[in-house]
């Protein structure tokens, strides 16, 4: 039989690691994005046994995103599922910060979304599925959260879509 893949972006804490290893449960094999590659390594030995991927790098990095695109190609040559689970807390002052904190931010959570996004539909030949994880800032601002109360609305919708 064959199994189906999925990338999980954040995988190696959180919300991301647990969804890796309930993918890899359920019979997935898992290609797993994070900035951590200590504990991606160690997250590679706690799933359920398969064909799994490491890709180390931010999942808003140009660079990660190749790289990715490589080795999901070399090996699995299609995916099924993107979990976009990754993001990044900055604490932020909307009165205090500069233009180029709040940017740095933004692209982070929104644009990271994007690119791996792009990455998966290449490889989504015969439909898939996209799901965005955010956190509550999405939806209720939280002092010292504004720049994340500002992008989730980015990513939260439409928060999961079929290809």
């Amino acid at each position: 039989m064959k199994r189906k893949k999925v990338l999980v972006t954040g995988a190696a804490s959180g919300i991301g690691k647990a969804t890796a290893l309930r993918f890899a449960s359920e019979g997935y094999d898992v290609c797993m994005n994070d900035i951590q590659l200590g504990k991606l390594k160690s997250l590679l030995n706690e799933l359920t046994p398969g064909h799994h991927l490491l890709l180390e790098g931010s999942y808003a990095v140009e660079e990660t995103i190749l790289a990715g695109e490589k080795i999901i190609k070399e090996n699995w040559g299609a995916l099924d599922v993107l979990v976009n689970c990754a993001g990044l807390f900055k604490k932020t002052d909307p009165l205090e910060m500069k233009i180029r904190q709040w940017r740095e931010t933004f692209d982070d959570m929104v644009n990271g979304c994007y690119l791996q996004t792009q990455l998966a539909v290449n490889f989504m030949l015969n439909g898939g599925r996209i799901i965005y994880i955010t956190s509550i800032h999405g939806t209720r601002a939280e002092q010292y959260a504004s720049g994340e109360t500002a992008e989730m609305p980015g990513v939260y919708m439409p928060g999961a879509f079929d290809v």
